[in-house]
């Protein structure tokens, strides 16, 4: 299984420039306007924003306690709301943060990681791994297409399975081929250049 950091598989950085930090998680005044009308309060508010901002970077969703303190305190700074990482604590376990999820997929008109998105991916690993093998290289090409087709991406272990699963495919479909083609008379003479190796 590759390292996630050898796939384009996109993650937060714990300790982000500060030039990355007002360039990619500085919420735009549209954003805060939706902010405002999502929720109500100012833990809300903020929550609403970091998964907003996060998932505009990742493409899929991370809990609140996972996001780095640097882009938290960014997002809260650039508000203007005076509130600290354990006021925040309680976000990820409420039912506003699901509605949250569902808005923000709305307003980035994405759609959700399904079973149906799932078996479409597969059968895009599966094309890929006709001339790919490395499984690196085809989890690369199936964030790509979800990406081009605006669905949310699964989880990098999601999409480890997946890869090595649709290169198993289509390897075991090159043995079966190789296998039914073979006569007799081919096998008793590939097994005679094992047998002098």
């Amino acid at each position: 299984m590759p390292a996630i950091h050898e796939t384009a598989y996109p993650q937060l950085k714990r300790q982000p420039h500060a030039h990355n930090l007002a360039r990619i998680y500085t919420p735009t005044s549209g954003e805060r306007d939706l902010a405002a009308h999502q929720t109500k309060g100012p833990v809300a508010r903020i929550g609403f924003l970091v998964m907003l901002k996060t998932f505009q970077r990742l493409g899929y969703f991370v809990r609140l306690v996972d996001v780095p303190e640097p882009i938290v305190a960014h997002i809260i700074a650039a508000v203007g709301v005076p509130l600290t990482m354990a006021d925040l604590s309680g976000y990820d376990t409420s039912g506003t943060r699901l509605r949250h999820l569902t808005a923000i997929r709305a307003y980035r008109q994405v759609q959700p990681y399904t079973r149906t998105v799932q078996r479409l991916l597969v059968r895009i690993l599966v094309d890929a791994a006709q001339t790919k093998t490395d499984v690196a290289d085809l989890i690369n090409i199936g964030i790509e297409e979800l990406i081009r087709l605006r669905y949310e991406l699964p989880t990098f272990a999601t999409l480890c399975r997946l890869a090595r699963h649709a290169r198993a495919i289509v390897h075991r479909g090159i043995y079966r081929h190789v296998q039914t083609t073979l006569t007799a008379a081919l096998c008793a003479q590939l097994e005679q250049l094992l047998m002098a190796v």
